[in-house]
C-alpha cells in the first residue's frame, strides 16, 4: 500500500465543520424546544400531516436529509486515483462510510417498521449514498469527477435552502415566530467552500 497521496486533512476539517453546521439550529422558534437542526427538522417534518399529503410525499424531510448524502458523494468524487492502492484512498472511503451510516434508518426498520414511509426514505437515501460513493470511489468518472463534485455541491446548497424554506413554512403555520439559524447559513457556506476546494484540487491535477 503506497503513501503517494497526502492525507486529506482539508476534507476532514471541512466534513467536521459540515457536521457541526448540520447539527446547529437551522430554524429557531424562540425556545430551545423549538430550535431544530437539520436532523431534528427532517424528523419533525416527517410527522407533519401536510408533508405526508404533499406530492412527492415527505419532500421536506428528503430535502433536509439529502445534504448529508451530498457530503459523502463530494468526498467520494475527490478521492485519489487509482482506488484501493493507497492508504489515503482508504481514509476517503472511511469518511464516506461514516457519512452514509448517519443516513441509515433506526433498527426498527429491519424488524417491526418495514413499511414506515419515513424509514423507507432514510433507507433509500442510504442506498443512494452507497451507490454514489461507490461510483466516486471507483474512479470510473475520473476525467469528470471534479465537475461532478462541484455539481453535487450546488445540489446540496439548493436542497438545504429549499428544505429549510419548506420547514420554515410548516412551523409558521402554527403562528410561531421563526427565524433562520446559523446551521443553514453554515451548511450552505460549507457547500460553497467544498466547491471552491474541489476546484483548486482540479486545477492542481491538471498542471
Amino acid at each position: 500500500m503506497t503513501h503517494k497521496h497526502p492525507l486529506p486533512y482539508g476534507w476532514i476539517i471541512l466534513i467536521l465543520l459540515a457536521l457541526v453546521a448540520y447539527t446547529l439550529p437551522w430554524v429557531n422558534g424562540g425556545s430551545a424546544s423549538l430550535s431544530f437542526g437539520a436532523f431534528d427538522l427532517a424528523e419533525w417534518a416527517s410527522l407533519h400531516p401536510t408533508t405526508r399529503a404533499m406530492s412527492p410525499i415527505l419532500l421536506t424531510s428528503f430535502l433536509l436529509r439529502l445534504p448529508l448524502v451530498c457530503f459523502a458523494w463530494i468526498v467520494a468524487f475527490n478521492s485519489p486515483h487509482p482506488p484501493l492502492r493507497s492508504s489515503t484512498w482508504w481514509v476517503y472511503a472511511i469518511i464516506c462510510f461514516f457519512l452514509v451510516v448517519l443516513s441509515t434508518p433506526p433498527l426498527e426498520f429491519l424488524t417491526t417498521n418495514r413499511d414506515d414511509i419515513n424509514y423507507l426514505q432514510q433507507a433509500s437515501l442510504t442506498a443512494l449514498g452507497i451507490i454514489g460513493c461507490g461510483i466516486g470511489l471507483s474512479g470510473i468518472l475520473k476525467p469528470f469527477r471534479g465537475y461532478v463534485a462541484m455539481g453535487i455541491c450546488a445540489i446540496g446548497a439548493i436542497s438545504s435552502t429549499w428544505g429549510v424554506i419548506l420547514g420554515y413554512n410548516l412551523l409558521a403555520e402554527f403562528q410561531i415566530t421563526v427565524v433562520l439559524g446559523l446551521g443553514i447559513i453554515g451548511s450552505v457556506g460549507i457547500f460553497a467552500l467544498m466547491g471552491g476546494y474541489t476546484w483548486l484540487g482540479e486545477l492542481k491535477r491538471r498542471r
